[in-house]
This record gives C-alpha cells, sequence and structure tokens, in this order.
C-alpha cells in the first residue's frame, strides 16, 4: 500500500497506471470472450478476481524493473562522473609532472651555462690583473732609466788622462854594468799618468815574485807591488808592473825583483836600473 501510494503520487506514473490498466481490460475482454463458452458463469468470477489480483502484481514487477533500471543508470551516471573526474585529475597531475621535470631538465643547461659564464669572468680578471702586471713593469723600468740617467749626468767626468807609457826592460844590470853606464833611458811625455814596465826573468825556480821601485842609491822604496805572476813569453818569462808616473823624475832609478818562495824570506833576483828624461 505505501508503495502504492509513492508510486500513484506522482502524475506521470497516474497516467502510465491508467493506460497499463485500460490495456489489462482490454486483455480480460478478450480471454473472456474465449472462455465463456467454455467455463461455467462462476468459473469466470473466480477467473476475474485472479486477473484483478494478477494486475496488481504484474504492475508492481513492472515498477520495479522501472526502479532498477533507474537506479542502474543512476549508476552508470555516476561511474561516468568519477571516471571523467579521475581523468581530469590524472590529467591535470600529469601536466604539473611535466611542468616539474621541464626546469630539471633545464638545471644541467643552466648550470653549464653559468660555469661557462664564471670561467669567461675569470680570464677576464686574469687578464686585467696580468695587464696591469706589465704596465707596472714597464713604468718602473722607465723610472729606473730616468734615475740612471740623472745620476750619469750628477756623476763628475773622470780628470782627462793623456795615456800610459810602457817600457820593455830586458837585462837585470849588475854592479859591474851599472859601473860602465849600461843605462836604460826612458823619456816620460808630458800628463803621462801611469807607466808600465815588462821585465824579462833570468831563469830561477821561484812562482811568484814581488817588485820595487828604488830610488838611485836605493835607500829609499818608493813604490811596491803585491805578488805578481810571471807570464811566459817564449823560453822565457816575463813580468808586467805598471805605477804612477809622477813618481818619477829626471834622475836615475831602480827596479828591483824579488822571488817570494812557498815557505820563508824573498830572494832579490836583480835590479833594473834606468834614467828618466822629460
Amino acid at each position: 500500500e505505501q508503495f502504492k501510494s509513492y508510486y500513484l503520487a506522482s502524475p506521470l506514473r497516474r497516467e502510465k497506471v491508467k493506460l497499463a490498466q485500460a490495456f489489462h481490460l482490454f486483455a480480460e475482454k478478450n480471454a473472456a470472450a474465449q472462455t465463456a463458452e467454455a467455463l461455467p458463469e462462476k468459473h469466470v468470477e473466480s477467473a476475474t478476481k485472479r486477473n484483478g489480483s494478477g494486475w496488481f502484481s504484474r504492475l508492481e514487477a513492472f515498477s520495479t524493473r522501472r526502479l532498477v533500471w533507474q537506479w542502474g543508470m543512476a549508476f552508470a551516471v555516476l561511474a561516468l562522473l568519477i571516471a571523467g573526474s579521475w581523468l581530469v585529475f590524472e590529467n591535470r597531475r600529469g601536466r604539473q609532472q611535466m611542468s616539474q621535470k621541464e626546469p630539471r631538465r633545464d638545471v644541467p643547461v643552466q648550470r653549464a651555462a653559468e660555469q661557462q659564464k664564471e670561467i669567461e669572468r675569470q680570464n677576464a680578471t686574469n687578464l686585467a690583473i696580468e695587464k696591469e702586471r706589465e704596465r707596472m713593469l714597464a713604468e718602473q723600468e722607465r723610472l729606473e732609466q730616468q734615475r740612471a740617467a740623472g745620476q750619469r749626468q750628477q756623476q763628475p767626468s773622470p780628470p782627462t788622462r793623456a795615456g800610459v807609457a810602457t817600457f820593455i826592460v830586458t837585462t837585470p844590470l849588475t854592479a859591474q854594468m851599472r859601473g860602465v853606464g849600461q843605462l836604460a833611458t826612458i823619456s816620460i811625455p808630458a800628463k803621462t799618468d801611469a807607466v808600465a814596465m815588462q821585465l824579462e826573468l833570468e831563469p830561477n825556480d821561484f812562482s811568484a815574485y814581488r817588485v820595487s821601485l828604488l830610488n838611485q842609491s836605493g835607500a829609499q822604496t818608493l813604490w811596491r807591488s803585491g805578488k805578481l805572476k810571471a807570464r811566459a813569453a817564449g823560453d822565457s818569462q816575463t813580468l808586467s808592473i805598471t805605477f804612477r808616473a809622477d813618481l818619477l823624475k829626471p834622475q836615475i832609478y831602480v827596479v828591483r825583483v824579488s822571488g817570494v818562495p812557498t815557505n820563508g824570506a824573498s830572494e832579490i833576483l836583480g835590479d833594473y836600473s834606468f834614467r828618466v828624461v822629460k
């Protein structure tokens, strides 16, 4: 009864019920006409009652099938809505993942570009430092050249020297030769600064020598050399000495050569006498 009242509450459903009743009455009339001849009247009445209860059962079965179909459609629509929502959600999530992956793909490229820029900046900095260092070195060299030029200008010019008078004395004079007048005569030009002599030595066993410049009597030493080494000249040896020209005046001088042993005192090897004229 509740179902009937619920079902018949709708005008559309009531129209459907009327249509079904009319169709059912038409079917009952046809059935009654066919069975009227074979069945008695009471059977006709009982059949009518049974047909009335069958109509309600058919109506209930029809309504039940319609409800099942409606609920099935509702579930289908709900499933479609859920599937569509899921597809929309998955599509949006896929797009988000793709948008997140794209920056990740660009990270190595951006990092390489940043590293290349950093290398270029470092190279430019090194080049600027190298240019600045070269500029400072060039400036320092220029200042040193200017300072050296200024020092050369401030230094006094060395005195002009007329030159060196060079003489060769070949043989030492013995006591007998000095009396005979065997003296070498040397002429010293004016403005001569130094006198150079080459003394030929007689054979000896010394490897070092000293030379002294004495006055004619030999009592005064005017100049003394340090240790000298002889230089080979053919079969003989020579000593080279140089002393100031202002030590000599127009008179006789003696150059004394002494051998210096490894141990012990020096030994006089010979005197070289000469006369100075100007």
